[in-house]
């Protein structure tokens, strides 16, 4: 008989640390490092008082083989929604539940058992999961016993998450793409990267890593002024989150993170995550003002051939459906995103009305009016 106990504060999740990351597995944003880091920044601050912990360890005996990583969010619009850690501008990729190999079947209906008794309870009113493989089978269990128990989920759309296949080599890499960003990439090597004029250099301190994040943050917010979106880095936690997330990865020797200069000007920075196999690239900035110089294009292409000599098996792009991951032979994998009602009445309603409204959205919001002629 599994048993479900549930961790609402950082003190009492902080013990489990290492029995986390042993689930995990390598998913960077599985990862206690990435979570925590998350909730450290999100919760309980000045700007933000409006999430609740609530991981499910599921626990067999006495052995730990499995968690659910959840939050709620308390909305003024939807009431309390269940949502995954990591959640919001971070947008976590490849969100799922943890569970010993084997052992999924068992831990997703758990999960699903806890939740739909808390739902009924009324400490939540409204799921909303996103960053989610839509073809991730491990969900399907999940998902079943959820929907046998009245929780009907609405299925929606994510951006895709990209990735390409580099275990063949550099030459190799470079003939599976198009003629034209073939001729870009080797002309990029050719005159930048060959000659000096473009320096690449990668952070070996701690000290280095904040001026590094330093630069990306000014050329990334650049970037977004220019079409006045204010940008990930507008926002304080979200900063807190990636300055709290790039030391914790540094300590572990899996961050990967690089600046392009150009004529000693920062032209572009990256900031990636090194798995068992796989390079995961979260962040790129590139300075507006150096764009002639196509930066983008040079510090990809440096750091795919960096994966390579280190012999990893692919590039990881993840979430976003950027013009740019295509052209570097990335291939989209959809992400779904699951919105549901608790099982009781006054969420149901505010379900069917936001369904309701997503049906006209969908069906007549984009519409053009015909203009009849005289």
């Amino acid at each position: 008989m599994l048993h479900v106990q549930t961790i609402r504060s950082l003190s009492e999740w902080s013990p489990y640390e290492n029995e986390w990351n042993e689930l995990a597995g390598d998913r960077f944003s599985l990862k206690w490092e990435w979570l925590s880091a998350w909730w450290k920044s999100y919760s309980d601050t000045e700007e933000n008082r409006s999430f609740s912990l609530l991981i499910l360890q599921i626990v067999d005996g006495d052995q730990t083989i499995g968690f659910g990583h959840f939050c709620v969010h308390h909305s003024i619009l939807y009431g309390a929604e269940l949502v995954w850690l990591g959640s919001g501008k971070v947008c976590s990729d490849n969100q799922n539940f943890l569970s010993l190999p084997g052992r999924e079947k068992e831990c997703a209906e758990a999960i699903a058992n806890e939740l739909v008794e808390m739902g009924r309870q009324g400490e939540w009113d409204r799921l909303d999961w996103d960053g989610m493989q839509a073809s991730n089978p491990l969900m399907l269990p999940l998902r079943k016993q959820l929907e046998s128990s009245g929780v009907a989920i609405l299925d929606k759309r994510g951006p895709s998450c990209w990735a390409t296949n580099v275990d063949g080599g550099w030459e190799s890499y470079l003939m599976r793409l198009s003629k034209r960003a073939r001729k870009i990439i080797r002309a990029q090597e050719k005159q930048y990267l060959d000659t000096g004029l473009a320096r690449v250099w990668e952070p070996t301190t701690l000290e280095e890593v904040s001026l590094q994040l330093d630069a990306i943050e000014e050329i990334h917010q650049a970037r977004w002024s220019e079409k006045e979106i204010e940008g990930s880095f507008g926002d304080k936690a979200f900063s807190r989150f990636l300055r709290t997330a790039t030391r914790e990865y540094f300590h572990t020797n899996s961050l990967y993170m690089a600046l392009l200069e150009i004529n000693n000007e920062v032209a572009a920075g990256v900031i990636g995550f090194w798995e068992e196999d796989r390079l995961s690239l979260y962040l790129v900035g590139m300075c507006p003002n150096l764009s002639e110089h196509r930066p983008g294009w040079t510090l990809n292409a440096s750091t795919i051939k960096k994966a390579i000599e280190r012999g990893v098996q692919s590039i990881d792009f993840l979430r976003g459906d950027e013009p740019y991951k295509e052209r570097l032979g990335a291939v989209a994998t959809p992400q779904g995103r699951w919105i549901a009602a608790a099982p009781r009445t006054l969420p149901r309603m505010r379900h069917v009305a936001y369904r309701a409204g997503s049906w006209l959205k969908q069906n007549w919001g984009t519409r053009t009016p015909v203009v009849q002629e005289d």
